[in-house]
């Protein structure tokens, strides 16, 4: 995802910027990514990040151990969500093809909420789709944004951490 940042950022700025300035993108949507870079053409510039996305894409794999993980969790009958700061779009092109799809009953993507994480809004969103209550949830995140949201919910929070992956 940064590398495919990157090489956007470098076809609308000329610069080619380093992986770690760019982490601050990791967890929010692509529009608010490029704002905050100060693109001007969000919608267009997006749409090249995820064309550049492709080059990519053969580098792209669940962590280890994430898909027994997840079948685990599956097969003893617990209920698995996402919320994710993709679109739709984005959630069908970028995470489907991982093969993690089906351990997930309901997804709730950016461009279905009226405000993209921190705020809690996808976190509301998925407790009306589910019927899920504060209590019967633990929102497991990889980013700041993803905890601020699970404290402004009221729900359980951990956090993961990557491990270290050279880009």
């Amino acid at each position: 995802m940064l590398n495919s940042l990157r090489d956007t950022i470098e076809l609308y700025k000329g610069e080619k910027m380093d992986i770690e300035d760019l982490k601050f993108s990791c967890g929010i949507p692509g529009t608010v990514t490029m704002q905050r870079l100060g693109i001007k053409c969000v919608e267009e510039a997006c749409a090249i990040w995820d064309e550049n996305l492709v080059k990519y894409r053969h580098a792209i794999r669940p962590f280890p151990g994430v898909e027994n993980m997840l079948k685990r969790l599956h097969d003893k009958g617990k209920q698995l969500g996402i919320i994710t700061s993709k679109t739709r779009k984005e959630y069908i092109d970028d995470f489907l093809p991982l093969g993690l799809g089906d351990y997930f009953g309901t997804v709730v993507c950016v461009d279905e909420v009226s405000e993209p994480k921190p705020s809690a809004a996808s976190m509301f969103k998925y407790m009306e789709l589910t019927g899920a209550a504060v209590a019967d949830i633990i929102y497991v995140g990889d980013t700041v944004y993803d905890e601020q949201c699970a404290k402004v919910a009221g729900v359980s929070f951990l956090l993961v951490q990557r491990p270290l992956v050279s880009l």
